[in-house]
């Protein structure tokens, strides 16, 4: 962590989004059924704390268009929960430049202890 917060779990998870995995850091995420939108590479920031940040390679595909284009973005995840003496980040926000093919929704999901 490069922040001088501390972390609230000794370990902490992201879920995938459609396979419910739990994962830590990840350096690959898929943000949509149909993989219209993947980030890739991600290097994160302050993971533990209230808010992680990542960076990486995102590929944005526009089937409509029937093309594909790699940018370079962002992620935010936050709304840090404990949940069985785990942390889970509940939400996920990707961040595009202008330029990308389309702005995704941010993605959110319960804890294991919500089901």
């Amino acid at each position: 962590m490069t922040s001088t917060e501390e972390p609230v779990a000794d370990t902490v998870y992201v879920q995938e989004l459609f396979t419910n995995k739990k994962v830590e850091e990840p350096t690959r995420l898929v943000f949509s059924v149909n993989g219209d939108l993947v980030g890739e590479d991600l290097r994160w920031e302050n993971w533990g704390s209230d808010v992680a940040t990542a960076t990486g390679s995102f590929v944005a595909r526009n089937y409509e268009q029937g093309g594909s284009e790699i940018v370079t973005g962002g992620l935010v995840a936050t709304d840090l929960r404990l949940c069985a003496g785990a942390g889970y980040y509940t939400r996920l926000r990707p961040s595009l430049p202008g330029s990308a093919p389309f702005q995704p929704r941010p993605a959110t999901f319960d804890t294991p202890c919500d089901r």
